[in-house]
């Protein structure tokens, strides 16, 4: 787990779409739901501890990573 999954970074310190060649929808079997840096909403707004908003669950970027399974 990197620090991203831990951790939001400010609003202003997060990456633009263009940076993080943000695909909306996703090309791609990846999407921003299964990444470590997705935040699931409660209520409000999905969001991405790394890119700023707005984020979509169906969505993809560079800064992808996986969620880790467990066993």
């Amino acid at each position: 787990m990197n620090w991203a999954s831990q951790h939001e970074l400010p609003s202003g310190m997060k990456a633009n779409h263009r940076t993080v060649q943000y695909e909306h929808p996703s090309k791609r079997d990846d999407h921003c739901s299964d990444c470590e840096n997705y935040i699931k909403p409660f209520g409000r707004d999905p969001r991405c501890r790394t890119v700023a908003s707005p984020i979509s669950p169906a969505d993809w970027c560079i800064r992808f990573d996986p969620i880790e399974k467990g066993d």
